[in-house]
Formats: C-alpha cells, sequence, structure tokens
C-alpha cells in the first residue's frame, strides 16, 4: 500500500519476479565489491574505512530482503554481504535506534 493512497497497488507476479531477479543480481555485485581489496586490504565499508549513510541504507535494503527472500543458503553463498551487514548492525548509533531484533527467513521465498 502507498503511503496517502485510496486505491492499493495491483499484485504483478511478473514485476515481483523480475525486480527479486534485479535485485538478487545487484547483491551479487555488491557482493564483488565488498570482495576486492581496497586502498588497506578487503573492504569493511562500501566508501573507505568509516561507514556512512550509504553503508545504512544499503543494510536496509539488505534486511528486508533477509527478512522475506535471502534464505539460508543465499547467505551462506554471500559471506562478505553478511559481514558487511552485521558490521552496520552491530554500530552503535543503528543498534540504538533498531537493537538485535532482526528476523531472517530459513528459505527464499519464490515470487
Amino acid at each position: 500500500m502507498i503511503p496517502f493512497s485510496s486505491t492499493p497497488v495491483r499484485h504483478d507476479p511478473e514485476s515481483v519476479t523480475q525486480g527479486k531477479s534485479t535485485s538478487l543480481a545487484l547483491l551479487s555485485i555488491l557482493e564483488g565489491h565488498l570482495s576486492s581489496t581496497g586502498s588497506s586490504g578487503p573492504r569493511s565499508f562500501l566508501l573507505g574505512e568509516q561507514i556512512t549513510v550509504a553503508d545504512i541504507m544499503v543494510a536496509v535494503y539488505v534486511a528486508r530482503g533477509l527478512e522475506w527472500v535471502l534464505g539460508r543458503e543465499w547467505r551462506a553463498e554471500h559471506p562478505r554481504v553478511m559481514e558487511h551487514w552485521r558490521r552496520v548492525c552491530e554500530w552503535g548509533p543503528v543498534r540504538e535506534v533498531v537493537g538485535d531484533k532482526w528476523v531472517m527467513c530459513e528459505e527464499g521465498r519464490d515470487g
């Protein structure tokens, strides 16, 4: 549902499938980026040596995927994304706001 809209959004399975496919491809690119070497070794953050708003936004995106789509098998195949996500979640200001009650699905869902 879109806030302030009186008309519910129509569920379109084809769009959901396409969106999932695109998201998974982008997350694979993210895995590659985090696996590459920065100026002082493996990357801990997206842009440099400190957390930025980019890291927080990506972690929010990943958190929603972990809840609904990114199951145990996906997590095992994307260790750098998961390390990055945990690092952001454990950062004090994020932990203060969100806490530690993350929900992760066991099996990835289709559609």
